[in-house]
């Protein structure tokens, strides 16, 4: 019978935090790129270095320096003085470039200047002209008010004038019915004596 296998105890890695996944998938900022001057510079210590160098070599073999030695002395001189030149005029093409980056910045804030306030300028001509149109609609409604107030007062009068004329026209009309109604009566009164007074007369003629 074959042995029964035996079984490794499995390791669990622990698990990486959110904080090292986000270190490791943030790269690192990459240095600036040296300027222009700074690059010459640097160069210009490389030939100052081997100049020395070379002037060393001199020095030991004095007296046995070859053509050879002395002329590679001058150039690296040379070459010193070469890479000065270069280093003033990089410095003088970044004055210009900086004067020139200062005017442009310079002319851009005047211009962002006056923007700002032309539409100052502008913002406080929008905000007096909505002022002046409210005062304006305001006036308007105050005397569209007084007329209306007006209106209404004189159709109050005409209304009361209008009562008080139907009134009086009502009064006279029945006034006259009055008048009409006695009138009435009184003729039918006068033609019953006067119907009383004929039968009597005829009465008194045939006695």
């Amino acid at each position: 019978m074959k042995a029964p296998a035996k079984t490794t105890p499995q390791t669990t890695t622990p698990a990486k935090s959110s904080e090292d996944t986000q270190d490791k998938d943030k790269a690192p900022t990459p240095p600036p790129a040296p300027s222009k001057v700074q690059r010459l510079i640097t160069e210009r210590e490389q030939l100052v270095l081997k100049y020395d160098y070379l002037k060393t070599q001199e020095n030991s073999f004095w007296g046995n320096a070859s053509k050879e030695d002395l002329i590679a002395v001058v150039e690296a001189l040379k070459a010193i003085l070469q890479k000065d030149s270069e280093i003033i005029l990089a410095v003088e093409q970044e004055k210009m470039e900086a004067r020139k980056n200062a005017a442009q910045r310079t002319a851009q804030l005047e211009a962002e200047t006056k923007k700002l306030n032309t539409q100052v300028q502008g913002d406080k001509r929008v905000v007096t002209d909505n002022i002046y149109e409210m005062k304006t609609s305001l006036v308007y409604a105050q005397n569209l008010n007084r007329r209306l107030s007006k209106q209404i007062t004189d159709l109050r009068e005409e209304l009361e004038t209008a009562e008080d004329a139907k009134f009086e026209h009502d009064a006279i009309a029945l006034g006259f019915f009055i008048l009409s109604l006695g009138l009435v009566f009184y003729v039918i009164r006068l033609k019953n004596r006067i119907g009383n007074l004929q039968q009597h007369q005829e009465e008194e003629v045939e006695a």
